[in-house]
């Protein structure tokens, strides 16, 4: 029996597998604070802070502003981070014919809370998926155990029962450590060939071989 038989669930991530947006705003905010995008810092205690829950966006931004001494309104950064925002082409297809072949789907996801408000919105992904647990809710972020384990119990499959689909090797890698099967994200196309090998069929890839 192959491994691909026992799964019951498939857990995607948000960031960079269903849409684009953070890993682009250094080079955004770079342009607009005239720095160079390798020298800025975003990454400061406070965003840890936003994406599980205890402090607003705002919060954030005000921070990041008295930090490094910059002239940029934090309305300005909010307008920014949201022009970043656009779906990934092919990935929306894929989660509907997993759902059509009668798995859970799940996402697992790290963001913030007004971020996650304005994606939910423009881009209408929620009903694409079965549970979702996001960071600011759960106040866990990848690759804590917990974060998977929450996700695991909220679509109530045992990890070898789970497929998760990430873009970040240190996630995968902590997502293998509970028991669950993993599949790194590259490319749409990249993952319907993936999924492939590993002994998922797609229904359309299903008609395209019949």
């Amino acid at each position: 029996m192959s491994k691909a038989s026992d799964i019951q669930a498939i857990i995607f991530d948000l960031s960079e597998v269903l849409l684009h947006g953070l890993l682009g705003l250094h080079e955004r905010l770079g342009r607009s604070v005239g720095v160079s995008s390798s020298r800025l810092e975003l990454q400061i205690p406070e965003l840890q802070a936003l994406f599980e829950g205890r402090i607003s966006e705002q919060d954030y931004w005000s921070a990041l502003i008295d930090k490094h001494c910059w002239t940029i309104s934090s309305e300005e950064l909010h307008n920014l981070v949201r022009e970043g925002f656009r779906e990934i082409p092919g990935t929306r297809s894929i989660i509907h014919e997993l759902r059509l072949s009668g798995y859970r789907i799940g996402l697992l996801s790290v963001h913030a809370r007004e971020w996650i408000s304005y994606c939910e919105e423009k881009f209408s992904f929620r009903e694409l998926f079965d549970e979702i647990s996001y960071s600011f809710e759960t106040d866990t972020c990848k690759p804590a155990p917990q974060s998977f384990v929450m996700i695991l119990e909220r679509l109530r499959c045992r990890p070898q029962e789970a497929l998760f689909i990430d873009d970040m090797p240190a996630n995968l890698d902590a997502a293998s450590m509970t028991g669950m099967h993993t599949l790194q994200f590259f490319s749409a196309a990249r993952l319907r060939r993936d999924l492939h090998l590993f002994g998922i069929a797609l229904p359309s890839a299903r008609t395209r071989h019949d």
